[in-house]
């Protein structure tokens, strides 16, 4: 069988927020000039894709595969043949922070060594480009969760079995687009945007802790310049995307996130919800403890149970700045405090119709 010419670009993960982002922005930019494919578990997948990227989802080509089953990437391999060339970019994850190693371990590990394979097999000349965090690195480095600890086993795999160029992308938390605040899914901060949303009696934290916030925009134009590169014959190179002195701490996060959900209040005639109070690990150890004695105003058991859960998933993030610094860009990423409040406006829009039955319902509740 004959290889294609076209230079192929694969992308795994093609429905989350940075590979959806990722294959609008090579469609848009020269979407012709590529033999485009995105790996999705299912059609039903690839329907989502499409309701993401509308009439470009025509230039992409399904590739339907579980990447927990190896035999599913054997098979689409035969099934599209071998090309000149091909970039993989390996976005695909399960970024549950809250889920120990064990059960990331077939997505996050072995997921991405049957990726690895899959890309030697179906370009002449393959590279291969593992998108991590900047929250993490494969070495030298105290890991926070199984998230964290993952994707960095993952990483040092790739450097002992994987025999292709192989480069690295490293993002911290994305959040939605600069101008328009859109995004495909709502991880990373925005868990503690609906906490704010709830008006929380605390958060726990250190509000001068540095929180490294991206654009999805930006990430993926960054993530895009590597990939031309690597099809210009670059390998084996680095980049962590991430705000580096631009970071905002949790404090100014958080008054953020109060100021445009305040606007929205407004907007409805309700009263603005105060600002945020932090208290350490110290105290919040206390006043677990306390929980009988201590009866936060409109918290019910379950939802102190709830509250409880999203403060312990999240407590690493609050009490710890640890990042990797920026490294390999094109351009510096931009300040966060001229673009956060596009996303949460978005956010707010996309929830709105819960978020204002659930105020006026606790307005009525208060009297």
């Amino acid at each position: 069988m004959v290889a294609r010419e076209t230079p192929r670009i694969v992308v795994s993960g093609a429905t989350g927020v940075v590979g959806s982002a990722l294959l609008n922005k090579i469609i848009a930019d020269n979407g012709t000039d590529y033999e485009l494919f995105a790996i999705v578990k299912n059609q039903g997948r690839f329907e989502d894709l499409a309701g993401l990227l509308g009439e470009r989802v025509g230039m992409v080509k399904p590739i339907i595969a579980d990447l927990r089953a190896p035999a599913d990437l054997e098979r689409e391999a035969l099934r599209i043949g071998k090309c000149r060339q091909a970039v993989i970019v390996h976005c695909a994850a399960d970024v549950s922070w809250g889920k120990t190693a064990e059960q990331l371990r077939p997505i996050n590990v072995e997921g991405t060594m049957a990726v690895a394979q899959f890309a030697k097999v179906i370009g002449e000349k393959s590279t291969l480009i593992y998108v991590s965090s900047a929250y993490t690195r494969d070495k030298n480095w105290e890991y926070r969760n199984g998230y964290e600890e993952t994707k960095a086993e993952a990483h040092r795999s790739l450097k002992r079995q994987c025999e292709l160029p192989t480069s690295v992308f490293s993002c911290s938390l994305v959040v939605g687009d600069r101008t328009s605040g859109t995004i495909s899914a709502f991880h990373g901060i925005y868990p503690l945007l609906k906490l704010a949303s709830g008006s929380p009696p605390f958060v726990v934290g250190n509000p001068d802790c540095l929180v490294d916030i991206i654009p999805v925009d930006w990430t993926v134009s960054e993530l895009w310049e590597m990939i031309k590169r690597s099809l210009e014959g670059e390998t084996d190179s680095e980049v962590v995307a991430a705000a580096g002195d631009k970071r905002i701490t949790l404090s100014d996060m958080f008054a953020i996130f109060n100021q445009r959900i305040n606007l929205r209040r407004a907007d409805m005639g309700l009263p603005e919800f105060s600002e945020t109070v932090f208290v350490n690990n110290r105290r919040w150890e206390f006043l677990k403890r306390s929980m009988e004695a201590w009866k936060p105003e409109g918290l019910s058991v379950r939802d102190f149970k709830h509250f409880e859960m999203l403060l312990s998933i999240y407590r690493p993030y609050t009490t710890s700045d640890a990042v990797r610094p920026p490294c390999g860009l094109v351009e510096e990423a931009p300040g966060v405090s001229s673009y956060l409040h596009n996303s949460v406006d978005f956010w707010l829009a996309e929830n709105a119709t819960k978020l204002e039955s659930q105020w006026l319902r606790e307005a009525r509740r208060q009297g």
